[in-house]
């Protein structure tokens, strides 16, 4: 197995052999501490994401055919490269929304659970056209009657983040579920335009490109200041 990406919490390899192969394997002490493996493989698997997948060692590591695999940050690179072209296009950006929020139907509708944030090392690239959201340690339960998510340590936010997110200066605390969402208006954002931390004052500026189009009442939808209003809808 040749390894083509690895992070604290996962690897994926590609089979010496069979280069069509591929296998992602969660790292063991992950994977004991949150024993959420499952609902994590299954938001990619069930969703469609991924297609006549293996799963191997109890939910642990997951093999499946693709022609390539990559990060977010490796893909647009790459486009760059070929193109010139330093953001993606319209299609690509409307592709990634389309899949990331298959992915997180799944987990809110069928196993209530949530990744509180998106970042770009996390977001893998299947074949240059699918997308998927790997960290468990983005992951959180939802409580079925509040809705909201629960902090009770320290915890990663170096990526797109909500307002409510960045306010919290101790734990244990909870927030809304929904913050979810603002980090998809960001990664959007970021996807077409290149986000900078103040682009949120002049969004209507930014955006004037793709005014009036779905996904510019997607991302409009996804900032709303009151995490109770923000709203996706299937693209």
């Amino acid at each position: 197995m040749n390894s083509i990406i690895k992070t604290d919490e996962y690897e994926i390899t590609q089979d010496a052999k069979n280069k069509s192969i591929f296998t992602i394997t969660f790292i063991n002490e992950i994977t004991n501490e949150l024993n959420k493996t499952n609902e994590l493989i299954k938001s990619i698997t069930k969703s469609g994401i991924i297609l006549g997948a293996t799963i191997y060692d109890n939910y642990k590591s997951i093999s499946f055919k693709a022609h390539s695999i990559k990060t977010l940050n490796q893909y647009k690179k790459d486009l760059t490269h070929a193109k010139s072209v330093p953001n993606f296009s319209y299609l690509n950006t409307l592709k990634l929304v389309y899949y990331l929020t298959k992915q997180l139907s799944y987990l809110i509708e069928e196993t209530h659970n949530t990744f509180y944030q998106f970042t770009p090392e996390n977001i893998i690239v299947i074949d240059n056209s699918k997308y998927m959201y790997l960290s468990l340690n983005h992951l959180k339960k939802i409580d079925e009657k509040t809705k909201l998510i629960r902090f009770t340590s320290p915890f990663d936010r170096d990526g797109f983040v909500s307002p409510e997110l960045l306010r919290i200066k101790s734990v244990p605390t909870t927030i809304n579920y929904r913050t979810i969402y603002y980090s998809l208006g960001l990664l959007v954002i970021d996807c077409l335009f290149d986000y900078k931390e103040n682009d949120i004052n002049n969004l209507e500026e930014i955006m004037g490109p793709i005014k009036e189009t779905k996904l510019f009442y997607l991302v409009k939808r996804c900032l709303d200041e009151e995490a109770i209003n923000r709203v996706i809808f299937h693209l």
